[in-house]
């Protein structure tokens, strides 16, 4: 049983206490779950069981899709944002979609290093494209930041990265 539906009923009960016709009840019902409860905390969990793992050779592992991003590009100021460019499939199982972890850097020039440049926006892009195995699929997709976005100083850089592939 939960602790929070414990506590929800003791707290029903002591209502119960309070008004006059059932008062014994509520009384009652408190004590049980009050001791419900102290069992609950003082009970040691259940021992943690590790995964087992088969050593028979028929079950093999299914290789995950990969993905990799060609010549992406980020333009816009976040209303909208536009993301061109191209998606390869790099693995044998076809894609559905690729999520895009996004981010903007203020940079005060275009050679500066990376402790220089300022974190304006970051966020992430599920890209629905269809792309069969060992090929690529240009990518056109316009989306809403929701949240503001500052104004340049210097020089825009962003980092495109895929984070999963499905």
């Amino acid at each position: 049983m939960n602790a929070r539906v414990l506590l929800i009923l003791l707290i029903i009960s002591v209502l119960l206490a309070f008004s006059q016709r059932y008062r014994k009840v509520g009384v009652g019902l408190s004590v049980i779950l009050v001791v419900l409860l102290l069992w609950f905390s003082i009970q040691p969990p259940p021992p943690a069981q590790l995964p087992t793992i088969s050593s028979s050779s028929s079950s093999s592992a299914i290789p995950k899709p990969s993905a990799q991003l060609v010549t992406m590009q980020l333009d816009g100021a976040g209303a909208p944002w536009r993301l061109t460019g191209t998606v390869q499939n790099t693995s044998a199982q076809p894609i559905r979609s690729v999520t895009i972890n996004i981010e903007r850097w203020d940079c005060p020039t275009a050679d500066a290093a990376r402790e220089t440049c300022v974190l304006l926006w970051q966020g992430t892009r599920v890209v629905h494209a269809n792309v069969p195995a060992d090929t690529s699929v240009k990518v056109n997709d316009s989306f809403y930041s929701h949240d503001p976005i500052a104004r340049l100083q210097g020089v825009a850089r962003d980092l495109l990265t895929i984070t999963k592939a499905e």
